[in-house]
């Protein structure tokens, strides 16, 4: 696709048609039950309604597209025909695919949600088919098609490979993540249900933030937790499925924006449709953008801020008249401090630094190289804007502070504790800690490079090409050649203002580079063409590896799970394809270059068909019915650790003791109704007087330490990888009417409790 595609406006046209042949269907569909049938709905008449209105609906839409959307391709020589009947099958693959979304989302999320997304995609794949294939470019006509069979095939079937890998075991607990989701989810389930706890006032249980967990009630802004209970209101249910599907709708709505920046660089939907894969490909995409965390909502905020700078009409702005400055400029320190704010509402306000940093580079950039305006006007006008936009995206920010009934513990819990707190302390142990450490400037530019996980390489090298710019023009400079193409100088000027802005916190992580990724994919899209083909092929046996020991832990699993069942026909059939499609690649790594990330895809299915089976074992059937309404100790190494066991037993009360108070099963069989305790793989159930073995389940485990590290490195895979779960209830005879002290005091500590 080029930019014509764009200009000519298809898309929005083909929209238009679509929209009013749903007016039209539904004014047919009333007209022939009142007219032909006298309002009788009974029998058939209804069916044959809805058959006479989506006939006339496609004629209608037919018509319109035939001589409006694609009017560049009309040829009287055409046979309307043979294009009519491809336009009906197009049409009848839409519907099934629409039919299919929400038969696939609808346990997820509510059905209008399903298929408004069914919609988006059905629209999509029948306006490339419609291009190419009803309304196809013939020797009459010189508009090129978008894609040709192969790419749309090609394309088609690597997004349903990206689809299914996000969207399979989207409800387990064993997708890769991060810990915070616990806490996450602990806030957002006690705040929704804080209007019920005696003697807290809240807001309808939206504000303020309630939580057992201790100070940690405001460790995030209130947006995410609105997210998690508008999510259930809608679904009408609460489940770690329905919690997490936000962020995968961010999520593919940020490859969306991504396709569309790599479209207004006039760069072709080929690499841009190869941006937006590399990034759902990288790792750091896949296990922050899958789960109930701040990432995904804060990368589409920020990304869609920076797609605007890079994109508003500056000619107003860089006007010498005060009356054209100050209009143009006001629209656009509008929109964007909404767009900052918001993205601000769900991660923090410190993100307004490299947020402003960068966006304000962008604005220097386009108007000292494209609107060639003098450097210190230039200068000054960026400041202004930039300035004025996160002023806006603070004052947005700071109604959490009007709002929340306890400013006092946002303060105190946010401010100084979650963001101030990490700045570090003195002068010294900041430049110690800078220079070495676990935290250290380095362990951090490392950690920003292992985020793209298996394509580490390929993104390294990318990023080196397009840092040199493909060029070796003699006489000018790096920054002279970097500055003849401002776009890309764009690009690198957000990448490097986060990657500088959080290399000075005394806490230093990969993830908060997360915004500033999808650049990285764009500028490793950009200059794919230039990365040795030799990278490419290494990249590929990398993942071969990936998929090697996806098969060893796959079988690990599958002997401790069922010893007579050594394979899972979906686990093998997934990495029997990634292995095909990494040897395809190895033997001719630029003939297609999304298989990279379709192997990466396929590597993450890979695994996760691998701990399926995990999932689908409970301790009993009717466990949860059995023990609801009643307290259920269970086993945490991790704060808030013990949440996930709310989705296991929705109607008990959920008390968590930390692994390394090394409890009996008899003292908590004398202080719990009901209890799990954790053992190893192959032992047999806990011994406990008078106890009712419920059931067992076999479950990942996590946070390992460097001993297990090595002796999974040494091949002892299950007994590291996994343990086990007994489900014990106590009887009554052996409950204390008293308890014991030391268990008293041991549970007094938050710690213990992993609060």
């Amino acid at each position: 696709m080029n930019w014509r595609d764009i200009a000519a406006m298809k898309f929005p046209r083909f929209a238009m048609v679509g929209g009013l042949g749903t007016l039209v269907n539904m004014a047919c569909l009333w007209g022939i039950v009142q007219w032909v049938f006298g309002g009788d709905l009974r029998g058939s008449n209804l069916l044959l309604a809805q058959l006479g209105a989506i006939a006339v609906a496609t004629i209608h839409n037919f018509l319109l597209n035939r001589w409006w959307t694609w009017r560049d391709r009309a040829d009287p020589s055409r046979d309307w025909r043979s294009d009519f009947l491809r336009y009906v099958v197009v049409a009848a693959l839409s519907i099934s695919l629409q039919l299919l979304c929400v038969a696939l989302l609808k346990t997820y999320v509510h059905y209008l949600v399903a298929a408004g997304f069914g919609i988006v995609m059905a629209s999509a794949g029948a306006f490339v088919l419609n291009d190419r294939w009803s309304f196809k470019a013939t020797r009459a006509t010189t508009e090129p098609a978008l894609m040709s069979w192969r790419e749309v095939l090609r394309t088609g079937a690597a997004a349903m490979v990206a689809v299914c890998a996000y969207l399979y075991a989207v409800d387990s607990s064993l997708i890769p993540k991060n810990g915070d989701e616990n806490v996450y989810l602990h806030i957002a389930r006690v705040t929704g249900s804080s209007a019920k706890i005696p003697g807290v006032v809240t807001a309808n249980g939206w504000l303020p933030l309630q939580s057992e967990l201790n100070d940690m009630r405001n460790t995030k802004p209130p947006l995410l937790f609105f997210q998690a209970r508008v999510a259930a209101q809608l679904s009408e249910k609460w489940s770690i499925a329905v919690l997490r599907m936000p962020s995968l709708i961010y999520t593919f709505a940020t490859a969306g924006l991504i396709v569309a920046a790599a479209l207004a660089m006039r760069i072709g939907l080929s690499t841009a449709i190869l941006a937006a894969a590399l990034w759902l490909a990288f790792f750091s995409t896949f296990r922050y953008g899958r789960p109930y965390l701040t990432t995904a909502p804060e990368v589409f905020w920020l990304f869609s801020a920076l797609l605007t700078v890079m994109r508003w009409p500056l000619s107003g702005i860089a006007s010498p008249r005060a009356a054209s400055q100050a209009s143009a400029g006001a629209w656009l320190v509008v929109v964007t401090g909404l767009l900052v704010g918001v993205g601000l509402l769900h991660k923090s306000f410190a993100l307004a630094l490299p947020v402003g940093l960068g966006l304000g580079l962008i604005l220097l950039i386009r108007l000292r190289f494209q609107e060639h305006v003098g450097f210190g006007r230039a200068l000054g006008l960026s400041a202004a804007v930039t300035g004025l936009s996160c002023t806006l995206a603070l004052a947005l920010f700071g109604l959490w502070f009007v709002f929340d009934p306890d400013p006092h513990a946002v303060w105190r819990e946010f401010v100084v504790g979650e963001n101030v707190g990490k700045m570090g302390g003195d002068q010294q142990s900041w430049v110690s800690g800078f220079m070495g450490g676990s935290s250290s400037v380095w362990a951090y530019l490392l950690a920003c490079l292992i985020n793209p996980g298996a394509l580490f390489l390929v993104a390294a090298a990318g990023l080196l090409v397009a840092a040199r710019n493909g060029s070796a023009e003699v006489g000018r400079s790096w920054f002279a050649r970097l500055a003849a193409q401002p776009v890309q100088l764009m690009l690198w000027a957000w990448l490097l203002a986060w990657v500088l802005v959080f290399a000075l916190p005394s806490q230093r992580s990969g993830r908060y580079i997360l915004p500033a990724m999808p650049v990285v994919a764009i500028l490793v899209a950009l200059h794919w063409d230039r990365i040795s083909a030799w990278v490419l092929r290494l990249n590929h046996v990398i993942l071969l590896a990936v998929f090697a020991i996806g098969a060893v832990v796959a079988g690990s699993v599958r002997g401790v799970i069922d010893p007579l069942e050594q394979f899972d026909w979906l686990n093998l059939s997934v990495g029997a394809a990634g292995f095909v499609l990494c040897i395809w690649g190895v033997w001719r790594p630029k003939a297609w270059p999304l298989s990279l990330p379709v192997a990466c895809w396929l590597a993450y299915l890979s695994f996760a068909t691998a701990f399926r089976p995990l999932d689908g074992m409970i301790f009993s059937p009717l466990a949860a019915k059995r023990l609801a309404g009643q307290t259920v100790a269970v086993p945490c190494n991790f704060r808030a650790k013990f949440e996930e066991f709310q989705f296991v037993f929705p109607q008990s009360t959920i008390v968590g003791y930390h692994d390394r108070l090394n409890v009996r099963p008899t003292q908590l069989a004398a202080h719990h109704s009901a209890f799990v305790v954790r053992t190893q793989v192959g032992a047999t159930a806990p011994y406990c007087v008078e106890c009712d073995v419920m059931g067992s389940r076999f479950v990942f485990r996590s946070r390992h330490t460097s001993d297990e590290i090595r002796a999974m490195l040494r091949g002892e895979l299950a007994d590291n990888l996994l343990a086990r779960e007994w489900l014990i209830r106590a009887g009554p005879q052996v409950r204390l009417s008293t308890p014991d002290p030391r268990w008293v005091a041991a549970m007094s500590d938050p710690e213990n409790r992993c609060l």
